[in-house]
C-alpha cells in the first residue's frame, strides 16, 4: 500500500480468500491506497471514510500519477459492475478539477465518455452531467489554452488536444470555446494548404474544432465549406479528419444528407463509415438517425460491401450503434439481425448487444445522481 507520495510499505501476499491487515494511521486525515503504483491487476474498493480521505490526496497531488489514474479506473470499473455506489464515483470525479497530468486526464476522458453514453437518452440528466464535466475541466482547459507553448513537450501537446476534445463534447456551447473554435475554423477553410495553419490548428484537435463550429452553425454555410475541402486537401489523413467531423452539423437534414452522400459511392469504401460515426456520435438525434438509416438502407449497404473485407460491415455496425445503452436498443439490434442474418458480423453484433445490456444496467444506477 501507499500512504504518501513515494512511501510504500510492502505487505505479504494474500494466501487465502480473506485476510485482515491492520495499518496504523498517522492522524485523522491520513490516507491509504492499496496496490500502490498499480502494479497488480486487481480492482480495489474502500470504505466511505477511506474514499473521503483519498479525495484530498488527489486534489493536492500528494498521490502519484499512476495512483491517481488507477484509483479512478478502479472506481469506474467497480461502479459499472455494480460493486460500488455510483455516487462514490461521481464524488471522486469532482476531486480531479485541479489535475494537470495527461495520463490522468486520459483516464478521466474514458470515464466521462462512458458516462456520457449511459446518460445520453435522458435529456435532463445528460444536460446536468455535461455541466458537471464542464466544471471539472474548466480550470485546466483555461490553463492549457488553445495555442502551443515553448515548454509544452509531447505530453503537453497531447493534454491540450485532449482538453479541447473534452470541451467539444461537454462545453461546445460555451461562448469562449465557440469563439476560439470559430476563429481557427475560419482561417483553416480560407486556406487549408497554408503551412502556417498548423500553428493555430494542429491535427490533434482539428476534428474537435470542426465539431464545435458545426454544432453551433445556424445553416449550411460552414458545413458546405468544410465538405468542399475534401477535394482540396492533399493527404488522405487530412480528408479523414473532415469525414470524421461532418456529422456533427446541427441541422438534422444535413445529417441525413451526410449519410446519403457517404453511402452513395462518393467516399472511398475504406473511409465511408467515418461520416456515419460522426452522425451517430453527435447527439441523441444523430444516434437515433444513424441507427434508423442503417436499418432502412441495410440491403443497399450490404450490397455495396459484398466483395469488400468483412471488417467494413463490422465497422458500419459499430459506428451505427455507438451510443446504445438501453435494453430496448439491445433488443432492437438483436431482433434486426435475427431477421437479417449476416455471418460476418454475428460476433460483433453479439458483443454490442452484450455491452449495451451491461450499460443499461449501469444507467439504472447512475441516472439518479443527475435527476
Amino acid at each position: 500500500f501507499v500512504s504518501k507520495r513515494n512511501s510504500v510499505e510492502q505487505l505479504d501476499l494474500l494466501t487465502e480468500a480473506r485476510s485482515t491487515f491492520k495499518v496504523k494511521a498517522e492522524n485523522s486525515q491520513s490516507w491509504i491506497k492499496l496496490n500502490g503504483g498499480q502494479h497488480v491487476p486487481v480492482r480495489v474498493d474502500y470504505t466511505t471514510e477511506m474514499w473521503d480521505r483519498l479525495h484530498a490526496a488527489i486534489s493536492t497531488k500528494e498521490m502519484s500519477v499512476a495512483d491517481r489514474a488507477g484509483l479512478l479506473l478502479d472506481a469506474y470499473a467497480l461502479a459499472k459492475a455494480g460493486q460500488m455506489q455510483a455516487s462514490t464515483l461521481i464524488k471522486l470525479l469532482s476531486s480531479y478539477d485541479t489535475e494537470n497530468d495527461y495520463s490522468v486526464w486520459n483516464a478521466l476522458s474514458q470515464v466521462f465518455t462512458g458516462l456520457d453514453t449511459v446518460l445520453l437518452e435522458n435529456q435532463g440528466a445528460h444536460s446536468k452531467f455535461q455541466a458537471f464535466v464542464a466544471k471539472v475541466i474548466k480550470a485546466q482547459a483555461a490553463k492549457m489554452g488553445w495555442d502551443s507553448k515553448p515548454d509544452d513537450g509531447h505530453l503537453g501537446k497531447l493534454l491540450r488536444s485532449l482538453l479541447i476534445q473534452l470541451q467539444s463534447t461537454f462545453a461546445s456551447n460555451d461562448e469562449d470555446v465557440v469563439k476560439q473554435a470559430k476563429m481557427r475554423f475560419d482561417k483553416y477553410v480560407a486556406n487549408p494548404l497554408d503551412p502556417e495553419i498548423a500553428k493555430i490548428l494542429p491535427d490533434g484537435y482539428k476534428v474537435s474544432v470542426f465539431a464545435i463550429v458545426l454544432k453551433n452553425s445556424a445553416g449550411a454555410a460552414e458545413y458546405e465549406k468544410l465538405k468542399s475541402l475534401i477535394d482540396v486537401v492533399e493527404t488522405d489523413a487530412e480528408k479523414k479528419l473532415i469525414l470524421q467531423s461532418l456529422g456533427f452539423v446541427k441541422d438534422v437534414e444535413l445529417k441525413r444528407q451526410t449519410l446519403d452522400w457517404c453511402t452513395s459511392g462518393a467516399v472511398k469504401l475504406q473511409d465511408f463509415f467515418y461520416p456515419i460515426g460522426s452522425v451517430s456520435q453527435s447527439n441523441l438525434v444523430g444516434s437515433n438517425l444513424a441507427w434508423e438509416y442503417f436499418q432502412e438502407n441495410f440491403e443497399r449497404i450490404s450490397e455495396m460491401l459484398s466483395s469488400a473485407s468483412p471488417s467494413l460491415l463490422n465497422a458500419v455496425v459499430r459506428y451505427s450503434t455507438t451510443n446504445f445503452a438501453s435494453e430496448e436498443k439491445a433488443n432492437a439490434l438483436e431482433q434486426f439481425f435475427k431477421e437479417n442474418p449476416r455471418e460476418q458480423v454475428s460476433r460483433k453484433v453479439g458483443q454490442i448487444v452484450e455491452n449495451t445490456r451491461s450499460l443499461a444496467k449501469f444507467k439504472e444506477r447512475v441516472l439518479p445522481e443527475f435527476l
